[in-house]
Protein backbone atom coordinates (compact mmCIF):
# COMPACT_ATOMS: atom_id res chain seq x y z
CA UNK A 1 0.00 0.00 0.00
CA UNK A 2 2.61 2.13 0.94
CA UNK A 3 4.39 1.59 -2.02
CA UNK A 4 1.53 1.95 -3.98
CA UNK A 5 1.15 5.78 -2.54
CA UNK A 6 4.89 6.73 -3.55
CA UNK A 7 4.22 5.53 -7.08
CA UNK A 8 1.03 7.37 -7.41
CA UNK A 9 3.27 10.30 -5.89
CA UNK A 10 6.06 10.05 -8.17
CA UNK A 11 4.13 9.68 -11.14
CA UNK A 12 1.86 12.77 -10.34
CA UNK A 13 5.07 14.84 -9.32
CA UNK A 14 6.07 13.81 -12.74
CA UNK A 15 2.93 14.20 -14.57
CA UNK A 16 3.12 17.91 -12.60
CA UNK A 17 6.52 18.94 -13.77
CA UNK A 18 5.61 17.96 -17.71
CA UNK A 19 2.47 20.27 -17.18
CA UNK A 20 4.59 23.44 -15.54
CA UNK A 21 7.20 22.85 -18.42
CA UNK A 22 4.55 22.75 -21.21
CA UNK A 23 2.50 25.38 -19.84
CA UNK A 24 5.73 27.55 -19.30
CA UNK A 25 6.74 26.89 -23.16
CA UNK A 26 3.28 27.85 -24.30
CA UNK A 27 3.51 31.42 -21.69
CA UNK A 28 6.93 31.95 -23.84
CA UNK A 29 5.31 31.24 -27.33
CA UNK A 30 2.43 33.14 -26.59
CA UNK A 31 4.12 36.39 -25.72
CA UNK A 32 6.27 36.24 -28.26
CA UNK A 33 3.48 35.57 -31.01
CA UNK A 34 1.50 38.80 -29.06
CA UNK A 35 4.80 40.88 -29.80
CA UNK A 36 5.35 39.75 -33.46
CA UNK A 37 2.18 40.21 -34.86
CA UNK A 38 1.41 43.08 -33.18
CA UNK A 39 4.20 44.61 -34.27
CA UNK A 40 3.86 43.26 -37.98
CA UNK A 41 0.27 43.97 -37.64
CA UNK A 42 1.02 47.95 -37.21
CA UNK A 43 3.48 48.38 -40.20
CA UNK A 44 1.36 46.53 -42.46
CA UNK A 45 -1.53 49.04 -41.35
CA UNK A 46 0.91 51.89 -41.70
CA UNK A 47 2.52 50.90 -45.11
CA UNK A 48 -1.22 50.17 -46.31
CA UNK A 49 -2.07 53.97 -45.72
CA UNK A 50 1.07 55.05 -47.29
CA UNK A 51 1.37 53.32 -50.04
CA UNK A 52 -2.34 51.41 -51.01
CA UNK A 53 -4.87 53.74 -50.39
CA UNK A 54 -3.54 57.47 -49.62
CA UNK A 55 -4.26 59.31 -46.44
CA UNK A 56 -6.86 61.69 -48.18
CA UNK A 57 -9.15 59.02 -49.82
CA UNK A 58 -9.64 56.95 -47.14
CA UNK A 59 -12.36 56.26 -44.87
CA UNK A 60 -13.53 55.62 -41.63
CA UNK A 61 -10.07 56.53 -40.19
CA UNK A 62 -10.99 56.42 -36.94
CA UNK A 63 -10.94 52.22 -37.30
CA UNK A 64 -7.40 52.34 -38.05
CA UNK A 65 -6.89 54.40 -35.49
CA UNK A 66 -8.57 52.58 -32.70
CA UNK A 67 -6.82 49.18 -34.09
CA UNK A 68 -3.38 51.14 -33.24
CA UNK A 69 -4.38 52.12 -29.65
CA UNK A 70 -5.34 48.04 -29.09
CA UNK A 71 -2.09 46.64 -30.67
CA UNK A 72 -0.31 49.52 -29.21
CA UNK A 73 -1.91 47.90 -25.58
CA UNK A 74 -1.42 44.83 -25.84
CA UNK A 75 2.31 45.20 -26.97
CA UNK A 76 2.36 47.26 -22.94
CA UNK A 77 0.64 44.72 -21.61
CA UNK A 78 2.35 41.73 -22.93
CA UNK A 79 6.22 43.72 -22.06
CA UNK A 80 4.51 44.18 -18.39
CA UNK A 81 3.72 40.67 -18.38
CA UNK A 82 7.79 39.08 -18.30
CA UNK A 83 8.69 42.17 -15.58
CA UNK A 84 5.69 40.74 -13.40
CA UNK A 85 6.54 36.85 -14.34
CA UNK A 86 10.15 37.33 -13.41
CA UNK A 87 8.49 38.74 -9.42
CA UNK A 88 5.98 35.94 -9.56
CA UNK A 89 8.68 33.50 -9.89
CA UNK A 90 10.82 34.83 -7.32
CA UNK A 91 8.50 34.37 -5.17
CA UNK A 92 7.26 30.97 -6.00
CA UNK A 93 11.02 30.27 -5.38
CA UNK A 94 10.64 31.80 -1.87
CA UNK A 95 7.02 29.36 -1.24
CA UNK A 96 9.57 26.64 -2.07
CA UNK A 97 12.09 27.41 0.02
CA UNK A 98 10.13 27.37 3.05
CA UNK A 99 7.85 24.53 2.07
CA UNK A 100 10.62 22.31 1.04
CA UNK A 101 13.58 23.36 3.79
CA UNK A 102 11.64 24.87 6.59
CA UNK A 103 9.15 22.76 6.62
CA UNK A 104 6.73 24.92 6.55
CA UNK A 105 3.08 23.58 5.77
CA UNK A 106 1.17 27.18 4.76
CA UNK A 107 3.51 27.90 1.97
CA UNK A 108 2.56 24.29 -0.06
CA UNK A 109 -0.96 25.61 -1.59
CA UNK A 110 -0.34 29.51 -0.98
CA UNK A 111 -1.67 32.22 -3.91
CA UNK A 112 0.69 33.60 -5.72
CA UNK A 113 -0.47 37.11 -6.38
CA UNK A 114 2.01 37.28 -9.27
CA UNK A 115 1.07 34.66 -11.09
CA UNK A 116 -2.29 35.49 -11.21
CA UNK A 117 -1.59 38.97 -11.89
CA UNK A 118 0.36 37.46 -15.25
CA UNK A 119 -2.26 35.28 -16.25
CA UNK A 120 -4.42 37.98 -16.30
CA UNK A 121 -2.24 40.46 -18.08
CA UNK A 122 -1.74 37.84 -20.75
CA UNK A 123 -5.19 37.23 -21.20
CA UNK A 124 -6.66 40.78 -21.46
CA UNK A 125 -3.47 41.58 -24.21
CA UNK A 126 -4.81 38.17 -26.02
CA UNK A 127 -8.40 40.36 -26.09
CA UNK A 128 -6.41 43.87 -27.47
CA UNK A 129 -4.95 41.89 -29.97
CA UNK A 130 -8.11 40.88 -31.03
CA UNK A 131 -10.26 43.73 -31.11
CA UNK A 132 -7.10 45.54 -32.98
CA UNK A 133 -7.16 42.17 -35.95
CA UNK A 134 -10.63 42.93 -36.13
CA UNK A 135 -10.74 46.87 -36.35
CA UNK A 136 -8.00 46.28 -38.98
CA UNK A 137 -9.61 43.61 -41.45
CA UNK A 138 -12.94 46.03 -41.30
CA UNK A 139 -10.72 49.03 -41.84
CA UNK A 140 -8.98 47.50 -45.07
CA UNK A 141 -11.82 45.62 -46.04
CA UNK A 142 -13.84 48.70 -46.68
CA UNK A 143 -11.11 50.58 -48.29
CA UNK A 144 -9.90 48.02 -50.47
CA UNK A 145 -14.01 47.79 -51.91
CA UNK A 146 -13.82 51.57 -52.29
CA UNK A 147 -10.41 51.37 -54.31
CA UNK A 148 -11.78 48.67 -56.51
CA UNK A 149 -14.85 50.98 -57.38
CA UNK A 150 -12.76 53.77 -58.24
CA UNK A 151 -10.79 51.59 -60.32
CA UNK A 152 -13.39 50.50 -62.09
CA UNK A 153 -15.02 53.83 -62.59
CA UNK A 154 -11.89 55.01 -64.29
CA UNK A 155 -11.62 52.37 -66.46
CA UNK A 156 -14.78 52.79 -68.49
CA UNK A 157 -14.48 54.38 -71.95
CA UNK A 158 -16.05 56.67 -72.99
CA UNK A 159 -16.08 56.65 -76.71
CA UNK A 160 -16.48 60.57 -78.62
CA UNK A 161 -19.22 61.71 -80.37
CA UNK A 162 -19.47 62.32 -83.66
CA UNK A 163 -18.20 65.45 -85.32
CA UNK A 164 -20.71 68.76 -85.21
CA UNK A 165 -21.90 69.74 -88.44
CA UNK A 166 -21.52 73.85 -89.45
CA UNK A 167 -24.30 75.85 -90.00
CA UNK A 168 -24.34 77.29 -93.70
CA UNK A 169 -23.21 80.94 -93.91
CA UNK A 170 -25.65 83.24 -94.96
CA UNK A 171 -24.93 85.48 -97.81
CA UNK A 172 -26.09 89.20 -98.12
CA UNK A 173 -26.95 89.91 -101.83
CA UNK A 174 -25.75 93.34 -101.39
CA UNK A 175 -22.17 92.10 -101.09
CA UNK A 176 -22.40 89.80 -104.00
CA UNK A 177 -23.60 92.68 -106.33
CA UNK A 178 -20.71 94.70 -105.62
CA UNK A 179 -18.17 92.62 -105.56
CA UNK A 180 -19.68 90.66 -108.62
CA UNK A 181 -17.74 91.62 -112.29
CA UNK A 182 -19.38 94.06 -114.91
CA UNK A 183 -20.83 93.00 -117.60
CA UNK A 184 -20.15 94.88 -121.36
CA UNK A 185 -22.67 95.79 -123.94
CA UNK A 186 -23.26 94.36 -126.98
CA UNK A 187 -21.10 96.48 -129.70
CA UNK A 188 -23.15 97.09 -133.04
CA UNK A 189 -22.08 95.72 -136.12
CA UNK A 190 -21.33 98.36 -139.30
CA UNK A 191 -22.88 96.71 -142.59
CA UNK A 192 -20.55 95.83 -145.44
CA UNK A 193 -21.55 98.44 -148.45
CA UNK A 194 -21.50 101.36 -146.22
CA UNK A 195 -17.84 100.67 -145.00
CA UNK A 196 -16.69 99.74 -148.80
CA UNK A 197 -17.99 103.21 -149.54
CA UNK A 198 -16.41 105.21 -147.03
CA UNK A 199 -13.34 103.29 -147.59
CA UNK A 200 -13.58 104.76 -151.43
CA UNK A 201 -14.24 108.18 -150.51
CA UNK A 202 -10.94 107.72 -148.01
CA UNK A 203 -9.26 106.64 -151.04
CA UNK A 204 -10.15 109.66 -153.28
CA UNK A 205 -9.76 112.14 -150.76
CA UNK A 206 -6.12 110.70 -150.07
CA UNK A 207 -5.47 110.42 -154.38
CA UNK A 208 -6.52 114.50 -154.55
CA UNK A 209 -4.86 115.62 -151.70
CA UNK A 210 -1.29 113.92 -153.04
CA UNK A 211 -2.04 115.25 -156.91
CA UNK A 212 -2.38 118.65 -155.34
CA UNK A 213 0.70 118.67 -153.30
CA UNK A 214 2.78 117.93 -156.30
CA UNK A 215 1.69 120.48 -158.56
CA UNK A 216 2.43 122.94 -156.05
CA UNK A 217 5.85 121.58 -155.77
CA UNK A 218 6.37 121.70 -159.74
Amino acid sequence: MVQNNEARQKLYSKTREDLFARQMSNSENYDKAILTLSTGILGISMAFIKDVVPYESTRHIELIVLSWIFLGLAIMFTLSSFIISQKGIKKQLFFAEQYYLNKREEFCNKKNCFAIATDIINFVSGIFFLFAIILSIYFISINMMEETKMSEKNKIVRVPGGMTIPNLQVIDNDEVEKKGAPIPNLQPIVNTGETQENNDDISSSNLSSNSAESIDEE
